[in-house]
């Protein structure tokens, strides 16, 4: 009895395992084959794209045929956009420290509002205490 009880004790949980690894097996395996697939419709799709754009850097090259672009006219095209960015993020932190220096001034004013109503509290509350203290 005791021999069919082991037997049955360990035989169950191994040939579980061993099922599991096979079916994990096949499913890796399924998942390799979807990747080669992927793989090969990319690599078609990436030459194909690269033959688009040999075909349109060729056809640019013609259209333009000896004329190329000259130094300066490369610092302007990329100096322009750079300096109309330089000056837009300049006028766009000007603007938000003149806001904030409103705001800024705004709490200070708040603050000594405050400060003023505390001071009045405080002379109310010391004539009330010695009002209190000299009866």
């Amino acid at each position: 009895m005791a021999h069919t009880q082991l037997w049955l004790a360990v035989r169950h949980p191994v040939i579980t395992i061993l099922t599991s690894l096979v079916i994990s097996l096949v499913h890796i395996s399924d998942i390799r084959e979807d990747i080669r697939e992927l793989r090969r419709e990319f690599n078609e799709w990436h030459r194909e794209f690269n033959t688009k754009i040999d075909l349109l850097t060729a056809k640019i090259y013609e259209l333009m045929g000896s004329r190329v672009m000259t130094d300066t006219q490369l610092y302007i095209a990329v100096g322009a956009p750079m300096l109309f960015n330089a000056l837009l993020i300049t006028f766009l932190i000007l603007w938000g420290n003149a806001k904030f220096d409103a705001i800024q001034a705004r709490f200070n004013d708040l603050k000594d509002v405050w400060r003023a109503e505390l001071l009045r509290v405080e002379e109310v509350l010391d004539a009330r205490l010695k009002h209190l203290e000299e009866s």
